[in-house]
């Protein structure tokens, strides 16, 4: 029996082609005009037999205007000039409906000459759709989720949907199911054409079930396009009148009853494809939340995020296997995607494309399916690792097809890179994560500042009752007196302190600047706490250098001295000792605030400065925590930086701030 002569590669080539049913693949002659191959996947894809297209124009699968622009001969061109042009747009099948397609048109050279043009192309009509409903549903959140009113919410929604679909004029309807009555409740229009074509459509503002189209697409709870209209209809006459050459008006839906309906309108001759009718939907299921939310006076009740899906925009890899796994054919793309050269996959084992830990299931899976025709994975869309030549994994998505090639079992495989979905699945993940913990750090605040703002509200009402006893003397009634006066000090310091965070927040935090002695400000500060220190037996010392100048807001630095000291004697232990320096380090300015108390953990001083850090467990524990935090703000604001230093636990705790010295004063040194 003789050997069997190996098929040549090109015969290989074009088998490979032509039965290729998931990607439509068509080659044309070198001036672009002639189909010369039109496999089965572009007959399943445009819906033209190959006997009808071998030999005809190609372009009957653009659209009628991308025909009249010249975008064959610009895509040709372009693949010329380039070796391939990329591209991404609508095209037309046989039956005339519309698919959106990314396609690779690609010039084939032989010994120097132009031999023809290859164009593969797939149908990625859900993943476009899904991307625009996305963009679109991300668009009217943000509207409908803002502040305005209804009106102006309505009026900002037509003139998004208008610009976003190239239509002249929108108007909104709402429906009161019990008058049995449409309102027309927002008008958009672009020019002053469209307005007075709006003002003599929208003549009546109020339409009963069934008149007009809008109460006809009530009533039918259905769409209805203009040009499906007769034309003696008053709709489509008011609409020619205008130069309105098409219009579209749709229903609102809500738990599948009619809450409104919106009618959009275009003076251009170009009529809209179908896919802005799919779009809609996602505006009907949008605003017709939005009107059942307002009618039923509910305030959105949670924040939505939606996540823009970015799209795989790297080409497939293509590659076709034999029953024992070698691969007789790899494109560019996956010799690109694995970290091959040109023809270097050919004739390896899939196993070189494959993870170690896949193979032996491989392997068995194959023999399994040779044998009984079982499969032990999905065929399509299947998620695995692929193997780079230099060793990394590329997580892939992979289908698979069979194809006969004279008694043998011919595979062929497509991979696309899934790395970038899967980066945008694990930041979204983590914005989740961050997401809920911001919650929790707001649960947190508000019961802080529920608990704090209690507190001295408390004793105040526990005085004033002691005050309106008969028997109460003179000397309780002083005692009271200044028992209130404090906690209302202590309630307005807290105030004060979540007003300056505020304003820190919103950026409206503003110095009053001057040239200014600071020892005077220190001394002051240090002054008004005395009686606190007093109260602890504790001793505060000033070691404050004459004459140091600073230009800044005296106020807001004698506020800094101020939390800054009543935080040392507020976590000194009684009997303790606090010291306050001023001096100058060349340049600089340093204000020093030491104490003897219990001091501060290592994990802790990274975080002091953040809102509502405190020493867990110190003595004097209390407040919101806001000190610091608004300290650091004002330092940074006048040009400078503060810092804390502790040894740890029972060593105490010293805070450095260090400001520029005054223009004047650096011209006097």
């Amino acid at each position: 029996m003789s050997e069997q002569k190996p098929q040549p590669p090109e015969d290989l080539f074009r088998l490979v082609i032509e039965e290729t049913a998931d990607f439509a693949i068509l080659l044309v002659d070198p001036s672009g005009s002639r189909v010369s191959l039109w496999n089965k996947g572009a007959e399943r894809t445009f819906g033209f037999p190959a006997s009808e297209m071998i030999g005809s124009d190609p372009d009957v699968i653009f659209t009628p205007e991308d025909r009249a622009a010249g975008v064959p001969a610009r895509e040709l061109a372009l693949a010329l000039k380039n070796g391939r042009a990329i591209d991404r747009r609508w095209h037309v099948r046989k039956d005339g409906t519309l698919f959106f397609a990314e396609s690779v048109m690609t010039s084939l050279m032989r010994d120097g000459e132009l031999a023809g043009f290859a164009k593969v192309c797939s149908d990625a009509t859900e993943r476009y759709l899904s991307e625009q409903r996305l963009g679109m549903d991300i668009e009217l959140h943000e509207i409908l989720s803002g502040d305005d009113s209804v009106a102006a919410t309505l009026t900002a929604v037509l003139e998004k949907m208008c610009g976003r679909f190239g239509w002249s004029a929108g108007s909104l309807w709402e429906a009161d199911t019990s008058e049995g009555m449409l309102r027309c409740s927002s008008v958009w229009h672009k020019d002053a054409t469209a307005r007075a074509f709006m003002e003599a459509h929208c003549d009546a503002m109020i339409l009963n079930r069934g008149e007009g189209v809008p109460g006809e697409v009530w009533e039918a709870a259905a769409p209805i396009w203009l040009r499906d209209l007769p034309s003696d209809h008053r709709y489509a006459r008011v609409a020619e009148e205008f130069g309105m050459s098409f219009g579209l008006a749709f229903p609102l839906l809500f738990s599948g009853e009619v809450l409104g309906v919106v009618e959009f309108f275009s003076q251009s001759n170009k009529p809209p494809r179908e896919e802005a009718f799919k779009l809609m939907t996602v505006l009907s299921a949008q605003l017709g939340t939005y009107l059942e939310r307002t009618h039923t006076a509910a305030q959105l009740s949670e924040t939505r995020q939606r996540y823009r899906v970015i799209a795989e925009t790297a080409q497939d890899a293509i590659f076709t296997i034999d029953e024992t796994s070698t691969i007789l054919f790899a494109n560019t793309a996956a010799e690109r995607l694995f970290g091959y050269g040109e023809g270097e996959l050919r004739g390896r084992h899939l196993r070189a494309i494959m993870p170690e830990r896949f193979r032996a299931a491989h392997d068995h899976g194959l023999s399994r399916y040779a044998a009984t025709g079982r499969r032990n994975i999905p065929w399509t869309g299947v998620e695995l690792p692929g193997l780079h030549r230099d060793g990394s994994e590329i997580p892939l998505e992979i289908s698979f097809g069979e194809s006969g090639d004279e008694g043998r079992r011919i595979f062929t495989g497509f991979a696309r890179d899934i790395r970038e979905r899967k980066r945008i699945e694990a930041d979204r993940e983590r914005l989740l994560a961050d997401s809920e913990a911001a919650n929790r750090s707001k649960d947190i605040f508000l019961a802080m500042v529920s608990h704090e703002l209690r507190t001295p509200v408390t004793s105040i009402l526990g005085w004033l009752e002691i005050m309106e006893e008969d028997k109460c003397d003179e000397k309780t009634f002083a005692m009271a007196l200044a028992m209130i006066r404090n906690s209302a000090g202590m309630q307005a310091q807290l105030v004060e302190d979540i007003l300056d965070v505020s304003r820190v927040v919103l950026g409206k935090l503003r110095l009053d600047r001057s040239e200014i002695e600071l020892g005077p400000i220190v001394h002051a500060a240090t002054q008004s706490l005395m009686p606190s220190a007093q109260a602890k037996q504790i001793a505060v010392a000033e070691f404050l250098a004459p004459g140091i100048r600073v230009s800044g807001d005296a106020s807001r630095l004698q506020q800094v001295v101020w939390n800054l000291l009543s935080n040392a004697i507020k976590f000194t232990p009684e009997g303790g000792r606090v010291a306050v320096r001023l001096a100058l380090r060349g340049d600089e300015i340093e204000l020093t605030v030491s104490d003897t108390g219990p001091g501060i953990s290592g994990e802790l001083l990274e975080q002091l400065f953040d809102p509502f850090r405190q020493a867990e467990g110190s003595p004097g524990k209390g407040g919101l925590g806001l000190g610091l935090a608004i300290v650091k703000q004002i330092v940074e604001l006048h040009g400078g930086t503060v810092s804390v230093e502790s040894d740890g636990t029972g060593t105490g705790a010293i805070f450095t701030v260090l400001l520029p010295v005054s223009g004047t004063m650096r011209k006097d040194r």
